[in-house]
């Protein structure tokens, strides 16, 4: 997941196959509302792993990326933050951001 000051680009992988390969990618603006970034990771072809018998907490994995983009909508010297892997857990538990990196100014 990358996160940038003007855009939001959220990757979704199951375990070592990159998004990309299944062209399964949103990209999102900055600002959007959590809800509305489950509503995109259900949307994925990806996101029936998130529900029935293994539903998982999307919306802990969505708080995590509505926060960073809020953080970088208000601190302009951050200009990239890549988060990989966040690890999202069965519901009624949380999420977890076990890397991150940014680039400020």
């Amino acid at each position: 997941m990358c996160l940038r000051t003007s855009d939001l680009a959220a990757t979704l992988r199951e375990r070592e196959v990159p998004a990309e390969v299944f062209q399964d990618v949103r990209i999102l603006a900055a600002g959007i509302s959590q809800a509305k970034i489950v509503a995109e990771v259900l949307r994925m072809k990806s996101g029936a792993l998130f529900r029935g018998s293994y539903a998982m907490n999307v919306g802990a994995g969505a708080a995590i990326v509505a926060r960073l983009a809020d953080l970088g909508l208000a601190t302009p010297a951050i200009r990239e933050v890549d988060i990989h892997p966040v690890i999202v857990s069965p519901l009624g538990e949380g999420a977890l951001a076990l890397d991150a990196l940014d680039v400020a100014e």
